[in-house]
C-alpha cells in the first residue's frame, strides 16, 4: 500500500528532476542518464526474453497474454526498449558491449510483440541509411501493415471516431479533463445504432480513458484550446527534432509518432524518454531556459494536487481491502478520509456505496450510485454501479445501466449474465433464458477470467427456467 501511495508522485518528481538537472546545469551529463536508461532496459529485457519460449510465459507477468516485465503494459515496455536502442549509438561502449546490449534489447523488444513499435524502430533505423528508399516505401508498407493487422487497427479507429464525435459535440470547451471515457461511452452508445458501425467495431468496445492520439485526446477534453495546445506541442517537437542529433533525434521522432496512435505521455517510460531527449536539445541550443522554467512552475502548481490525489488513493485502497475482509466500520472511516481529500472521485463514491450495501444501508448506496452515474458515464462506473443496485434488489435501475453497457459492448458476458438474472427475478423467464443462451453463444475477442463463471451461471439459469416450466 505504501508503494501504491508513493509511486505516481515519485514518477512526477523523477521526470522533473531529470529534465531540470540536465537542461539547467552548466554541463548536462547525458552519458549518465542514458547509461541509467540502458541498465534499467537491460533488466527489463532479461525478464521478458524467456517469454519467447511458451513454457516460461506461464511463470512471468503478462497483460492480455503479452509480457510486461515490471512495467505494467507491453507497449510501455516497448517504448522503453526502443528508446534505449536508439540511445545506444550515443554511448561510448566497446563493439562487443554494444553488440551484446543491442542483441538483448532487440530480443526484449521482439518479446513485447508490440507490432507498431517494432515497425517504427526498424523504419527509423532504416531512414538514417536509406532515406529515399524508406520515404518511397512508406505508403506500401503502411498499406501492407493495415492489410495484415486490420483487426488491430479497428480498435484504434473506434477510439478516434468516438473522440471526433465527442469533440464535435463539445467543440469549444471540450467534455472536460479526465472525462474522455464518458465521451467515448456516450458516442459509442449513439453510434451502435448504425449496423455498419456495430458490425465493424462492436467487438472492440472496452473501458478506456485515452483516445490513443494526443491531438484527439486534448481536443475532445479541452475543445479548441486543447487542439491549439496539441498543435503547438507538435511544433515544438518538430523544432526539437531539427536541432537534435544522433540517438536523441531518433527518440524524439519515435515518441512523437507513437503519441499519434498510442498512450505515450501519461506513462513513466514515455515521460522519462521525452525528458532526457528534449532537455538535451534545450541544453544544446544554449537559449533562455524557458521550457524548464515553465515545467518547474507547472510542477509546483500541481504537486499539491498530486499529493492530495495520492493520499485519497491510499485511503481508497486501504478501505476497499478492509471491506473485502468484512471490516466495514474501519473501511467506512478510511473511505471518508479519502473522500475528504477528493470529494468528486467516482471510485471513492462507488466504494462508499459498496460498503453501504454490505452494511444493509441500501438507501444511501442507491443514492450514491444515482448521483455518480448521472454525472459521469462509462462502462466501468455503470458496471460497478449496476452490481451494487443488483445486490440492493433495485432491479429496474440496475437493468437500465446494464442495458446501456450491452448496447455499447454487446460481447460483455458479465453484463449479459446479470441482465439474464434480473429478468429471471422479474419473472420474465423467456427473456432470461434468451440472454443466458446469448452468454453461451458469445465469441469474445478476449478471454476474461470471469468467462468460466458466467458460462456456468448461464447453464444453471437455463436449467432453472426449464425446471420451472416443467
Amino acid at each position: 500500500q505504501k508503494v501504491v501511495f508513493h509511486l505516481p508522485l515519485i514518477n512526477l518528481i523523477l521526470c522533473i528532476i531529470v529534465f531540470l538537472s540536465i537542461s539547467m546545469s552548466e554541463e548536462g551529463d547525458f552519458e549518465f542518464w542514458k547509461k541509467s536508461f540502458l541498465i534499467i532496459s537491460l533488466i527489463q529485457a532479461f525478464i521478458v526474453i524467456p517469454t519467447l519460449i511458451p513454457y516460461f510465459k506461464i511463470y512471468l507477468p503478462t497483460f492480455n497474454n503479452e509480457p510486461i516485465g515490471t512495467v505494467g503494459n507491453s507497449d510501455f515496455l516497448a517504448t522503453l526498449l526502443s528508446s534505449t536502442l536508439f540511445y545506444l549509438s550515443d554511448l561510448k561502449l566497446s563493439k562487443k558491449k554494444t553488440f551484446f546490449c543491442f542483441s538483448i534489447l532487440f530480443l526484449g523488444l521482439l518479446a513485447t510483440f508490440s507490432k507498431g513499435t517494432i515497425l517504427l524502430f526498424l523504419g527509423i533505423s532504416a531512414l538514417k541509411k536509406w532515406p529515399r528508399i524508406v520515404i518511397g516505401a512508406c505508403l506500401p508498407v503502411l498499406f501492407l501493415f493495415a492489410w495484415f493487422f486490420s483487426s488491430s487497427l479497428l480498435g484504434r479507429a473506434q477510439l478516434w471516431i468516438s473522440a471526433l464525435k465527442t469533440w464535435q459535440e463539445y467543440f469549444l470547451f471540450g467534455i472536460g479533463t479526465g472525462k474522455f471515457s464518458s465521451g467515448y461511452f456516450n458516442a459509442n452508445k449513439e453510434l451502435m445504432s448504425f449496423d455498419w458501425y456495430k458490425t465493424n467495431f462492436g467487438a472492440w468496445s472496452s473501458q478506456v480513458t485515452d483516445a490513443h492520439n494526443i491531438i484527439l485526446q486534448l481536443s475532445s477534453e479541452w475543445g479548441v484550446f486543447g487542439f491549439i495546445i496539441a498543435i503547438l506541442f507538435f511544433g515544438f517537437l518538430v523544432k526539437s527534432y531539427k536541432n537534435a542529433k544522433n540517438g536523441t533525434k531518433d527518440v524524439i521522432l519515435l515518441n512523437s509518432l507513437k503519441s499519434l496512435y498510442t498512450v505515450i505521455l501519461p506513462n513513466i517510460q514515455g515521460l522519462l524518454s521525452f525528458s532526457i531527449a528534449l532537455s538535451e536539445v534545450n541544453k544544446s541550443t544554449k537559449k533562455i531556459k524557458i521550457i524548464p522554467a515553465i515545467c518547474l512552475a507547472i510542477a509546483i502548481n500541481f504537486l499539491g494536487i498530486f499529493y492530495n490525489f495520492n493520499l485519497s488513493q491510499y485511503y481508497l485502497k486501504l478501505g476497499l481491502t478492509q471491506a473485502r475482509v468484512g471490516l466495514l466500520k474501519e473501511s467506512a472511516e478510511n473511505l471518508t478520509r479519502a473522500n475528504n481529500f477528493n470529494s468528486n472521485d467516482t471510485n471513492i463514491l462507488l466504494a462508499q456505496a459498496y460498503v453501504y450495501s454490505r452494511s444493509q444501508n441500501c438507501r444511501e448506496a442507491v443514492n450514491i450510485v444515482d448521483r455518480v452515474t448521472s454525472t459521469q458515464q462509462n462502462m466501468d462506473l455503470f458496471k460497478r454501479g449496476g452490481h451494487i443496485l443488483f445486490e440492493c434488489q433495485q432491479y429496474e435501475k440496475a437493468l437500465k445501466l446494464f442495458r446501456d453497457i450491452h448496447i455499447v459492448f454487446p460481447e460483455h458476458r458479465t453484463t449479459t449474465m446479470k441482465m439474464a438474472w434480473i429478468y429471471y427475478f422479474l419473472w420474465d423467464y423467456t427473456t432470461a433464458k434468451k440472454l443466458a443462451q446469448e452468454v453461451i453463444d458469445i465469441k469474445p475477442r478476449r478471454i476474461s477470467f470471469s468467462d468460466k463463471r458466467n458460462l456456468s451461471e448461464a447453464q444453471e439459469l437455463i436449467s432453472l427456467v426449464n425446471s420451472r416450466r416443467n
